[in-house]
């Protein structure tokens, strides 16, 4: 609020008055033509657009053609025409007339007015006569004209000029008013509209004009309520949260951020003005903002002035509902609406701007309109954020429900200067994280998948910094203290902040000098990551004073395909196959998930189109409570049937297409995919006893995470091959008893179960405990920097780079995958692969660590072609590789003769998908 807003307010108010008074006008003139000014004695004819004066005040003077032209009240006055004079006579409401007479001064009458020809012979006529005569008494009626062709604006505007108010108007003060501003110049017709400028110079003056004064305080007032509704509503606006109540604008201890102190200058009632509160009042000092960034869904939690933790609710709107567990996780999904108007109000202002739920939405809202989206709206929709963060080889498209499109590069080749959906959706979790309600957070830790790379994640922390800093206050922006206890960081990997939370929950509190072995399988939307480490003591060798505990993670590796939402593409995409002969049919297409590989005569079906994407998450969705076990799946799977809408490759929708479902293949598909990630578990697990820190370990506990790993499948995969490596491992060791123990997803009934077997008391009701799913962010608060546990994560490098994320290699004799690179090869090290005799080779990549058991078909791995530019007839000469990223290889052609290592040809970079 500033002097432009009164300014804008009160030519808003001006606009409303003139107008307000020229219907006034104009539906008078519809009763009679006469109009009487009381401040000027004169009648305005609006026939004839001409003025007359009252003779009940003023007097006629009597004469012949020596007559002077009459001057009276500022105005021109003029000799009648004929015309006019006839018009007069047959006026039945011509307010000077009585019967036969008119007035011609207070209590005096005559019949004859008079009237000049076309030669400027003066005549007079009889009131009830047409005849003219040249000789007798005459009486000098005056007229003062407009130009015939004015309309009505330009009357009102006249009126104003002159200062003429009529007599029975409801506009009395605001003519005052008028002619107050048109003689200062500040209004005036222009184009048959009314301009009006300056109002500025007018409210910037110490004193105001008293007949200005009520424009300014009913401009107040009117503003001040429109001031009201926007502060009341302003989150609700940008974010659709319940309004705030009105208390907040006049409570000495709470008042609002937005509230501008120059409205109250000009409230004269101190009991209406607005109570301001500066929003540096409201940094929680102690606070702190863990969020899990998640794939399908993203979770925040927060700890204000104490070790509390709470979750909270992003996207859900009407915050006085009933909480459900499902509020707190939150779909990852952005909708754009209007991105230009967006866009447009993001870039206004530094901080809180006014940007409208209206043209986008995110979480719940968004995620339901996707459901509910047509074909055409597909690219509206975001929900692979965390995909195309990634996947650095992969672009985007979006197109707004006003068909406004962008194309989006690779993650990592977004520049400040560009449309960043990451940091768009920062933004908004910022919204609801700051808020009146909530107050401010000025540390906020994120929680990152362990293959991202270092360059991904400074990429994720500079887009949530920008996103998160801009739905700060500016008051709080522009406060150098508060910013400079600003802070996001990475501080843990998903399965590292689960398995704080775990070991919490769960009641593990090693002593002296006991070492807990822990394997994660953090199963989640998009991918599964496997972390492995020891739970221990700190100690003064290795931990700081501060910390109680330590957890060391190593051995780090992952299924990159294995995710909720990748099995249900996969299920997907074996209905669809299934019912090919009807598809190819009726021309509908669909997606190749990863590792699925094309068919015979499937050519026509797979498409990357977006009738292909948008038909296969239809299936997906449809397959959902199968996958998820819902309530009322049963009922899904008693028919082999699925009916569902489907886009045809040309655009056109077909409705009702009805597909066969064998639902005992589908979980055949799952099983034996889950089965594939739980092998590659405990290769990973194999692979971490190599680590030094896993010595003397007698006990491994596994900590099942993410909503994924509710599945029964996955507990009785576990089950079954447990019981299976203890088998091997006590028939090796020659002992016998329990290795392995298994601990389900935290919120569950197997959880409750678990826990109740293990003496620990809990509370299914409460809301503020970590789950399956809301645990990682639990952890990374618990697992903070400043926290009591040291996290020493022996996964990353020392210049914080993760670790290769690959298994690279060749095909064996027995047509196996045997690698040459694996993740634990060093970045800086060449490593011989092939011979340089033919100047291309192939080489086959996996992030699978059964990769490293020499057994994994080698049609179950990935092919490219390299090349060089010559071929070598010379066995000292070879081709040699190295990674150089968690993602990318380099390969060289070189020598190595007696140690002394020569490049030949430059090295070439691959990058794996």
């Amino acid at each position: 609020m500033n002097e432009n807003l009164i300014s804008i307010q009160i030519i808003k108010e001006v606009r409303i008055k003139f107008y307000a008074m020229l219907d006034e006008l104009n539906e008078m003139f519809k009763h009679t033509r006469w109009r009487y000014f009381e401040t000027k004695k004169v009648f305005f004819d609006s026939e004839l657009k001409a003025y007359f004066p009252d003779c009940n005040f003023y007097s006629c003077s009597y004469g012949n053609e020596e007559v002077n032209d009459p001057k009276f009240e500022g105005m021109n006055w003029d000799f009648l025409k004929a015309t006019e004079a006839k018009s007069l006579y047959k006026s039945n409401d011509f307010p000077t007339r009585n019967i036969s007479t008119i007035l011609v001064s207070p209590n005096e009458t005559d019949r004859y007015i008079t009237w000049i020809n076309g030669n400027n012979n003066f005549r007079y006529m009889s009131l009830n006569s047409s005849f003219d005569y040249a000789e007798g008494r005459m009486i000098n009626f005056p007229i003062s004209r407009m130009k015939t062709n004015i309309n009505n604006l330009e009357i009102l505007f006249s009126w104003i000029t002159n200062g003429l108010i009529p007599a029975d108007t409801s506009y009395q003060s605001d003519y005052e008013l008028f002619f107050k501003l048109q003689h200062l110049d500040k209004i005036k017709i222009v184009n048959n509209e009314l301009k009006i400028e300056g109002l500025e110079d007018i409210l910037g003056k110490d004193s105001l004009d008293k007949t200005l004064q009520p424009l300014l305080t009913c401009a107040v007032i009117s503003l001040l309520e429109k001031t009201k509704i926007a502060l009341l509503n302003c989150d609700k606006n940008r974010i659709a949260s319940s309004s705030y109540d009105e208390k907040i604008l006049h409570d000495i201890n709470r008042g609002h951020w937005e509230v501008d102190p120059e409205l109250n200058r000009h409230i004269l009632d101190n009991e209406n003005k607005l109570v301001y509160r500066n929003p540096l009042l409201d940094i929680k000092q102690g606070g702190i903002v863990g969020i899990d960034f998640g794939t399908k869904s993203t979770v925040v939690v927060y700890q204000e002035n104490s070790a509390d933790i709470f979750p909270m609710r992003i996207g859900t709107g009407n915050l006085k509902k009933d909480v459900s567990a499902k509020d707190y996780e939150n779909p990852t999904v952005i909708e754009f609406i209007d991105w230009e108007s967006f866009l447009n109000d993001y870039t206004q202002t530094k901080g809180r701007p006014h940007t409208k739920w209206a043209d986008v939405t995110i979480s719940h809202t968004a995620f339901s309109q996707l459901l509910n989206s047509s074909n055409e709206d597909y690219y509206a929709f975001l929900n692979d954020i965390k995909q195309w963060c990634i996947n650095t080889d992969k672009k985007m498209r979006i197109k707004d429900k006003k068909s406004y499109t962008q194309d989006l590069p690779n993650f990592l080749e977004i520049t400040d200067d560009m449309f960043n959906p990451l940091e768009i959706y920062a933004y908004y979790l910022g919204l609801y994280i700051n808020n009146m309600r909530n107050g401010i957070y000025l540390k906020y830790l994120l929680s990152y998948p362990v293959s991202y790379e270092k360059e991904v994640r400074e990429k994720l922390v500079t887009s949530f910094e920008r996103g998160l800093k801009q739905s700060l206050p500016k008051e709080v922006l522009e406060n150098e203290e508060a910013m400079a206890k600003f802070n996001v960081t990475t501080n843990l990997s998903e399965p590292a902040g689960y398995v704080i939370s775990a070991l919490t929950e769960y009641g593990f509190k090693p002593k002296g000098d006991e070492k807990i072995f822990y394997g994660v399988f953090d199963f989640g939307g998009g991918t599964t990551d496997f972390d492995f480490g020891i739970y221990r003591q700190a100690n003064s060798e290795q931990d700081k004073r501060r910390h109680h505990f330590a957890i060391e993670q190593f051995g780090a590796q992952g299924d990159r395909y294995l995710g909720g939402e990748n099995l249900l593409e996969l299920l997907a995409f074996h209905v669809f196959k299934n019912n090919e002969s009807l598809l190819r049919e009726k021309g509908i297409c669909f997606i190749l998930p990863p590792e699925q590989k094309k068919f015979a005569g499937s050519e026509i079906l797979l498409s990357d189109s977006q009738e292909a994407k948008r038909n296969t998450v239809s299936l997906m969705n449809k397959l959902r409570p199968v996958w998820e076990v819902e309530d009322g799946y049963e009922k899904i799977i008693e028919n082999n049937t699925i009916n569902l809408n489907l886009y045809k490759d040309t655009g056109e929708l077909e409705t009702n297409v009805e597909l066969q479902v064998d639902y005992s293949e589908l979980e055949t598909i799952l099983v034996s995919r889950i089965e594939i990630g739980v092998v590659n578990f405990f290769e990973s697990l194999r692979f971490s006893f190599m680590n030094e820190k896993a010595k003397d370990i007698h006990k491994i506990n596994i900590f099942l995470a993410g909503n994924s790993s509710k599945s029964p499948i996955v507990k009785h995969l576990f089950e079954k091959y447990i019981l299976k490596e203890t088998k091997k491992i006590n028939a090796t060791l020659n002992t016998k008893g329990e290795i392995f123990e298994i601990f389900p997803p935290l919120g569950t009934e197997d959880a409750y179960k678990k826990m109740e077997e293990m003496g620990l008391s809990f509370d299914k009701e409460d809301m503020q405990k970590p789950t399956g799913k809301t645990g990682v962010a639990f952890g990374i608060i618990k697992g903070r920097p400043s926290g009591k546990i040291n996290i020493i994560n022996h996964n990353d490098r020392d210049d914080g780079q993760a670790k290769f994320q690959y298994y690279v290699g060749d095909c064996n004799r027995d047509d196996k995958f045997e690698p040459v690179l694996t993740p634990n090869s060093d970045y800086d090290t060449w490593v011989q692969f092939i011979d340089a005799e033919i100047n291309h080779f192939e080489l086959y990549y996996t992030t699978l660590p059964s990769a490293n058991t020499n057994s994994l078909n080698i049609y179950e791995v990935t092919k490219l072609n390299a090349y060089i530019k010559y071929s070598y007839d010379n066995p000292d000469i070879s081709v040699y590789i190295r990674p150089v990223t968690p993602h990318e290889v380099e390969y060289v052609v070189a020598s190595d003769v007696e140690g002394e290592f020569t490049i030949i040809e430059p090295a070439i970079k691959i990058q794996f998908d």
